[in-house]
């Protein structure tokens, strides 16, 4: 089946950032020997602003309409439609004093692998066809609409359909979870320095309880996708040290990338 991968430039975003992502994209499906459909139907918008956006699709029309919202976030990734992939790269980064600035190249790289790395999780993750089956009943509404039964379901569903929802990763996430929560001065420098792969949903400080590992949902697809882009040879500078944190997950998901991608990073 022949691939069709779609990139959307929008105004005021340099040349350089779509052919950046075009050409990161094009490396990385060279790369793939299983599964090689992955990749199909996905759309990249590549932004300067979030709220130059627009309605294109429903992600961008949400994104767009909510941009104050993300002002911090440098890419997202969703897929309202069965069969369709939209992920959004922002090219500049707001400073606290509110000053936009372009991103490096090397930046808007990695952040594309970091989105894809969203869509390898959600992909080729398992849900139970039961609890499956009653999620598409569900009518259509953003977080904190519909029934509390409704929200319970849906948030079952969000914590058990991803590859980072597996038993597996979810015993490596604790694992090192854990460690990170130990007293020592290389966890403080950590917690200081890398604040955003940082576990703050739940207190790991105490230990970490099976409960909140399941609590963690957002936690562990964040570390999922920024070990994914690892693994694919990016760097955002923070590598070295959250390789390292996350060793058990970091393990987990070259694994995966290996089984569903054929692709073997072992050595990366």
């Amino acid at each position: 089946m022949t691939d069709y991968i779609y990139y959307i430039k929008y105004s005021n975003t340099d040349d350089k950032y779509k052919d950046a992502v075009k050409n990161r994209v094009t490396a990385f499906k060279k790369e793939i020997k299983k599964n090689k459909n992955f990749l199909n139907n996905f759309t990249f918008h590549i932004c300067d602003s979030y709220k130059s956006l627009g309605n294109k699709s429903e992600l961008t029309k949400y994104v767009s309409e909510h941009s104050n919202q993300f002002s911090y976030t440098g890419g997202m990734t969703a897929s309202f439609k069965e069969g369709t992939h939209d992920i959004i790269i922002k090219t500049s980064k707001d400073s606290v004093f509110n000053i936009s600035m372009n991103k490096q190249i090397s930046d808007v790289k990695q952040a594309t692998m970091h989105e894809i790395g969203h869509q390898f999780d959600d992909q080729f993750g398992y849900c139970e066809p039961k609890l499956l089956r009653e999620v598409k009943k569900l009518p259509l509404c953003t977080d904190g609409e519909g029934t509390i039964e409704q929200q319970k379901l849906y948030d079952t569903f969000l914590k058990n359909k991803d590859l980072s929802d597996s038993s597996e990763f979810k015993k490596a996430w604790k694992q090192d979870a854990q460690n990170l929560g130990k007293r020592s001065l290389s966890n403080f420098l950590f917690k200081r320095c890398h604040s955003d792969y940082y576990v703050f949903d739940v207190d790991i400080t105490d230990g970490v309880t099976n409960d909140e590992v399941e609590e963690a949902d957002s936690h562990r697809s964040e570390i999922f996708a920024q070990l994914f882009s690892y693994a694919m040879g990016e760097d955002d500078g923070q590598k070295k040290a959250i390789v390292e944190k996350y060793s058990n997950c970091y393990r987990m998901v070259k694994l995966y990338i290996k089984k569903y991608l054929g692709i073997d990073v072992k050595n990366n």
